[in-house]
């Protein structure tokens, strides 16, 4: 989803006035940030709660969650950023003290969190604050049935190239998915992903090698050896999850020359003693 439409879908999901509480009408602090505050919010949340490097890796299911974890650490940054020690009049002459703007903001908080907290037991289906909202629930027991292939999300994955040397690389990578199962990377000389493929199994071209396959959900490291210098070279990272659901990353690079140092000395002619001698006296001559 592009960063100004999540800034913007933020921008206008937030409410700093509690529907059981008349004190707070409008909050002059709210209304004077920037797109780029709010981009801000939304980058620290990104980072620390998704550990992703960019807004532009957010797909559609992560936006739910991430806004509102977004409106959280907005309300805590109001909740502190305008609450001098004198007291404060509101627009309606209503008076307003740093306690009660205070305890304002930890109420929307709270709401905020428990409306989280629903759509962590829900299994991470969207909902929206104070709606009878249904579920499409996810068989967890059941895992290769149709129904959770076709209500499933597929893993989201990221690869990053963490070192290259002449015969070697290492890779990282992070996913989000639930009920994880397995992590395959494959290695070619050539393309290795086709994302037009009908089925999953003819995604992964002919003549790609299965380097690697993970069981441990924590192990999203490795380094691959066994390369040859100065080539070309693609890396796919395949999450699968419980129900059969595949993402997919693939990354390209090359691998650096190889310094052959008793060769590079072979290729040095040396001079013999007579053709020195034969240029000082030619020298001399002269």
């Amino acid at each position: 989803m592009e960063v100004d439409k999540l800034v913007r879908y933020l921008r206008l999901s937030v409410k700093v006035q509690d529907s059981n509480d008349d004190t707070v009408e409008k909050d002059s602090k709210y209304l004077e940030m920037s797109d780029d505050d709010l981009a801000l919010i939304l980058e620290v949340v990104t980072t620390r709660n998704f550990k992703l490097t960019s807004l532009n890796f957010i797909t559609s299911e992560m936006v739910y969650p991430l806004t509102l974890l977004a409106k959280k650490e907005l309300f805590f940054t109001l909740a502190v950023t305008n609450a001098p020690l004198f007291n404060m009049v509101a627009d309606n002459n209503n008076q307003l003290y740093k306690e009660q703007r205070f305890n304002h903001y930890m109420k929307l908080i709270e709401q905020i969190d428990a409306e989280f907290n629903q759509y962590m037991e829900d299994g991470g289906a969207s909902g929206t604050n104070n709606t009878l909202t249904t579920y499409d629930v996810l068989l967890t027991t059941r895992y290769m049935t149709k129904r959770n292939w076709d209500k499933g999300e597929r893993p989201f994955v990221i690869a990053y190239i963490d070192d290259i040397g002449s015969d070697y690389v290492c890779v990282h990578w992070d996913y989000k998915t639930n009920l994880f199962n397995k992590c395959d990377l494959y290695l070619s000389r050539s393309t290795i992903y086709d994302p037009y493929a009908v089925k999953d199994r003819q995604k992964i071209l002919k003549g790609s090698a299965l380097v690697q396959t993970l069981r441990d959900a924590q192990q999203t490291k490795l380094k691959v050896l066994g390369l040859k210098p100065d080539t070309g070279y693609y890396l796919l990272v395949v999450v699968t999850n419980m129900t059969g659901l595949k993402g997919y990353y693939q990354l390209e690079f090359e691998t650096k020359q190889s310094f052959d140092v008793s060769g590079v000395i072979n290729e040095i002619t040396i001079p013999s003693i007579s053709d020195l001698d034969t240029n000082i006296s030619d020298t001399e001559n002269n």
